[in-house]
């Protein structure tokens, strides 16, 4: 014990001696994009509206490339509104432009004219930029679609924003489709590439498993990091799975009913798992070499029809195999853009998630933990650290640490007990006959009372409950400190607010003031009956804990 009080005497009396440089942390605001497509391009605000404030930028499907190389603008009657509404959000509106997949080619004949719509559209409907989504083509027009790009970069005016979806590239290929993008050369003409990074394994496929594995999602990133800056990659996450009849993968000609639907990687909206799982008995499990879920079930004969999706026949009977993402799966996917340091995500596509994973998506995407420590509070990084460390938890969920409340007694005696590893130095014989209540607690209680660092209130009672002032913090540091500082009291230590001092603390403080472990204000005050509240006791925590050796 005297042991780990000598490392926390010289800890804490360096916290004023020496500037707080901060903990490191993983918390930063991160971009978030999605794509409206389908039911949120025809209803959009309805879709924003679930998603808890966390979006950066939409990208909805106004250009069109099409197959005679001409490109069609599509701007719905309710667009300008829209427009004017999200930017009332602070919702950035970037329109992508697409072409049918592996066609449209012909567009590279028309580059000037097709550039010159783009740049006149964004100005007329005051938008903010556009996302270039041209996918399919093969290495052979490579040099012309970087061409495109630089020509529409150098048209477009400098506060808006070029974008470009580019497909994964895990196996560093310059073939296929992955052939079609020079992440180099384009990474300079843009804001940020969007890379694709789902359908591992797309419809038609006879390989079941994972959409988007975690390591098909990082090598996709190890590679772009080879060519592009991380500040301008934006992760894609998939909002849907796919699904896969068994049979089918074995022998696709085969049918059953008169129902000769092939199922080969059929996508299901991630919305539309639960009610797949009302239907039939799903079973689950959670994968953990890549970060996906597998669903397994069983179609039986009889059983009513369920749809994939409206246009699509009923699923015939047999066993079938789904891969889909959930909180989970997605969360450790955006651990990617903490440890690369991206830019942020996008998703595809808004209205095919689950609204419940919006709830907490911000926290995930910014790598906060609690919902009530935004990324500008000033003890961000020490609550953080803390949080690591298991020294303070989160208060009443585990989402909210409740940084602006004060520090009950228990409260410290169990982080003062935790950050100082003690443990009882005699069996439990508590005098205290208010803690009984306190069950999360009693244990620190005892110990700290034990180890003489915290005493009651009065000879039976602690009061577990009762907020811990500053004169008290400074009278625990104190008796922390006592065979340091026992002799050493500084004559000439006055506080503007020195008559408010209670006297069994008074010499604690002027103490611990005058030997720079406990400071006043700038103010010349103290505010001795000022509650300390958590988050400053984080910021402590942290202070000491720079000082620890390793």
């Amino acid at each position: 014990m005297k042991k780990l009080l000598g490392v926390f005497i010289t800890i804490v009396l360096m916290i004023s001696l020496f500037p707080h440089t901060g903990v490191e942390g993983a918390a930063k605001k991160r971009f978030n994009m999605t794509y409206l497509f389908a039911a949120s391009a025809t209803d959009p605000i309805k879709y924003i509206n679930m998603t808890n404030e966390s979006l950066d930028q939409v990208s909805p499907r106004y250009f069109q490339v099409l197959d005679n190389g001409t490109m069609d603008v599509h701007m719905p009657a309710n667009s300008r509104a829209f427009i004017e509404e999200m930017h009332k959000r602070n919702i950035e509106v970037v329109p992508f432009l697409a072409n049918n997949w592996a066609k449209g080619e012909l567009m590279f004949t028309n580059s000037e004219k097709i550039t010159d719509q783009i740049v006149k559209t964004i100005k007329d409907y005051k938008l903010d930029g556009i996302n270039i989504d041209v996918e399919g083509l093969g290495p052979i027009y490579r040099s012309q679609f970087t061409e495109f790009i630089q020509m529409l970069d150098k048209k477009l005016p400098n506060d808006k924003i070029l974008s470009i979806a580019v497909a994964p590239n895990p196996w560093g290929t310059n073939k296929g489709w992955q052939g079609f993008y020079d992440y180099e050369a384009l990474a300079e003409c843009v804001d940020f590439l969007f890379i694709m990074t789902y359908d591992e394994r797309g419809g038609g496929s006879k390989n079941n498993g994972p959409v988007a594995s975690y390591s098909f999602i990082e090598k996709s990133v190890q590679y772009a990091l080879k060519h592009v800056s991380p500040e301008k990659i934006v992760l894609g996450i998939p909002f849907y799975g796919r699904v896969w009849n068994l049979k089918d993968v074995s022998n696709p000609n085969d049918s059953q009913d008169g129902n000769s639907q092939i199922i080969l990687g059929e996508s299901i909206s991630l919305n539309k798992v639960e009610e797949l799982m009302d239907a039939f008995d799903v079973k689950i499990e959670y994968n953990k070499e890549s970060e996906s879920v597998k669903g397994t079930f069983e179609v039986k004969q009889g059983e009513p029809g369920f749809k994939l999706k409206s246009w699509l026949q009923p699923l015939k009977p047999g066993t079938y195999e789904m891969w889909i993402e959930n909180e989970s799966s997605i969360k450790k996917k955006l651990e990617l853009v903490h440890k690369y340091n991206l830019k942020g995500v996008g998703s595809w596509s808004l209205g095919q998630e689950d609204p419940a994973l919006w709830q907490d998506f911000r926290l995930w995407l910014d790598g906060l933990e609690f919902s009530d420590v935004g990324i500008n509070h000033w003890a961000l990084k020490s609550i953080e650290f803390v949080k690591e460390r298991k020294w303070m938890l989160g208060k009443n969920t585990v989402t909210t640490f409740k940084p602006e409340d004060s520090l009950t007694r228990a409260e410290a005696a169990a982080i003062l007990s935790r950050v100082l590893g003690l443990t009882y130095i005699e069996p439990a014989n508590t005098p205290f006959t208010d803690i009984a209540g306190q069950q999360w607690a009693s244990e620190n209680i005892e110990i700290v009372r034990q180890h003489g660092i915290m005493k009651g209130t009065g000879v039976t009672t602690f009061e577990p409950g009762k907020a811990l002032t500053r004169e008290e913090m400074a009278a625990i540091l104190d008796r922390l400190l006592a065979d340091k500082y026992a002799n050493n009291i500084p004559k000439k230590i006055m506080f503007t607010d020195q008559n408010q001092i209670s006297s069994w603390a008074y010499d604690s403080i002027i103490r611990m003031s005058g030997n720079y472990v406990f400071s006043g204000y700038d103010d010349g005050t103290f505010k001795p009956k000022k509650n300390i509240n958590r988050a400053e006791m984080a910021a402590l925590l942290s202070r000491m804990a720079d000082k620890f050796p390793e």
